[in-house]
Order: structure tokens, then sequence, then C-alpha cells
């Protein structure tokens, strides 16, 4: 008998995203299953409640919340929309705002810096999964990554164990190859 996928799955993020002609984000296999329509262009593991566009209580959930993935579009206006792609899974979390759309900016110029955000948080994820079989990731912590076209991007280390504000760091390059760079001198670290 075929395999059959529930309507608003992953294919249908799949599809959602190739008739936007957009790159899919790197969603992790393990969490695919579980995706399903929470919204008009926005889907994932759970509600996206609230809006993904207020990426503040986005980065407080993340911090220290449980696992989901969102991703998709999100706006207002004629000019301030965003693709979105917030994951927490594992040792990482980040939140991803990509400048999308509106009447100032180009498909084919939302494509490519869409598809180059998505090639830098799977080389991230790949990089954390390396180091963490390495045993090089600090034990109790999440690495927070905030990196938005929309301002305010930053990363940090956020221990799990406490509710004490996290150091945040900030750098003239994107906060997620910063934090690819941070994770790279873990695994470095004691070689």
């Amino acid at each position: 008998m075929p395999m059959t996928t529930p309507a608003g799955s992953i294919d249908d993020a799949r599809q959602f995203f190739a008739d936007a002609g957009l790159a899919f984000p790197p969603v992790p296999a393990a969490l695919e299953a579980s995706v399903v329509k929470q919204g008009e262009a926005i889907f994932g593991t759970r509600p996206a409640e609230p809006p993904l566009y207020t990426l503040e209580a986005w980065v407080a959930e993340a911090m220290r919340g449980p696992e989901f993935v969102l991703f998709g579009m999100d706006g207002h206006g004629i000019n301030s929309w965003a693709t979105h792609f917030y994951l927490v899974h594992g040792p990482l979390a980040i939140l991803m705002q990509v400048a999308a759309g509106g009447a100032l900016m180009s498909t084919a110029d939302t494509a490519t810096r869409v598809e180059g955000a998505w090639e830098s948080v799977a080389a991230l994820m790949d990089d954390l999964n390396n180091a963490q079989r390495a045993g090089k990731l600090p034990a109790g912590k999440r690495l927070v990554v905030v990196d938005s076209d929309l301002g305010n991007s930053r990363w940090a280390w956020v221990d799990l164990r406490s509710n004490a504000e996290p150091q945040w760091e900030t750098s003239e390059i994107t906060a997620t190859f910063a934090a690819a760079n941070d994770v790279a001198r873990l695994t470095r670290e004691g070689s």
C-alpha cells in the first residue's frame, strides 16, 4: 500500500517553497513527520502563536523551551515581509528572518538570499552535530542564534539549568557564521 502524507504536511511545505521559487529550509529529518500547515504560509510542529514576525517572543521561548520547528512567510504591509525559520533541536536554537518579497525587493534577490541563509544554517547544524559527537559542546547549554535582516542579530550559549540572561555576542558578520566560528573553536580545543 503506498504511503500518503496528511494534508498540510512536509510535502505541502516543500511545494509551497518550490512554488515561491525559494529553497526549502533545513528541517531536521527527526521533525519532518510532525510538520503540518500552521497558517496560510506557515508550516511547523506547533502553532505559530505569537506570529513569527514577533521575533523577541520566540527568542525567549527558544532559549529554554521544548523542541520545535516553524517556517514560512510572515509580515505586514507592502514591504515588511520575511521568510522565517525557527528551530529548537538538540543543542541548537536558531531564529532566522530573511527579508523577502515586498515592493522593493526582486524575486531573484529574495531567492538568492534565502538559499544562502539556509545553506549557512545547514552548515552550522552539521558543525554542531560533529562537535556534539566529539564531546566538545558545553554541557547543559544550548546555542541560541538570532539572525535577522530586520535587526538585533546575536548569539549566545544559554545555560538550560539557569534563568540567568545569557551573555549575547554580536558580530560584523552574520550571527550564524559567527556562531559557527565559535563551534569550530570548541571543536579544535583539546584536539
